[in-house]
């Protein structure tokens, strides 16, 4: 009986300090996750921003004629379907 009693104790306290626990290891491993993605973002991302200024500028050094070619061109539908109706489809 006493045994018993105390395999029930002993079990609950471990259930409890393991229901008491378990939130932590979570918040650890998305705070690790976290972390780990903004410095990808960081560190990683910016190989791509280049190309965006370099492109930035191209396009603002060029005359109103050529910047007609260059929307022309590159059909300059923006980011949905549908976003400059005279464009084609």
């Amino acid at each position: 009986m006493k045994t018993q009693m105390i395999k029930l104790i002993l079990g609950g306290a471990l259930l409890g300090a393991g229901l008491f626990f378990v939130p932590f290891l979570i918040l650890k491993v998305f705070l690790f996750f976290a972390i780990a993605g903004l410095l990808f973002r960081l560190f990683g991302g910016r190989r791509h921003h280049g190309h965006y200024w370099s492109r930035l500028e191209y396009v603002r050094s060029l005359s109103n004629e050529d910047f007609e070619k260059y929307k022309n061109a590159h059909h300059m539908r923006g980011c949905g379907h549908g976003y400059n109706q005279n464009s084609p489809q």
